[in-house]
């Protein structure tokens, strides 16, 4: 995590896929592993793999964490504002 917090990386998390795969079992694995991404000052997003596969949304996703007390909402605010800077895709 050191690596990852020096060199800026930005992580891009997508809670309802990582469940559904199983990459994460639960969400209390989910506030464990942002608590220690935010206490090892890594960088992260909350996205989506898509809203036909997964059946969710941007919206849901935040609702998902925020509903479970895994983030708060300045928490989401700064991994929302974070996801247009750490874009690739130029405004037009």
């Amino acid at each position: 995590m050191e690596i990852l917090a020096e060199s800026g990386t930005v992580l891009e998390l997508c809670p309802t896929s990582n469940l559904h795969t199983r990459a994460v079992l639960h969400l209390e694995e989910f506030r464990f592993i942002l608590s220690s991404f935010m206490e090892a000052g890594v960088q992260f997003t909350i996205n989506t793999d898509g809203t036909y596969l997964c059946n969710t949304n941007l919206s849901r996703e935040f609702s998902l964490l925020l509903e479970s007390d895994i983030l708060d909402s300045e928490q989401v605010e700064v991994a929302r504002q974070l996801a247009f800077t750490a874009s690739f895709i130029e405004a037009a």
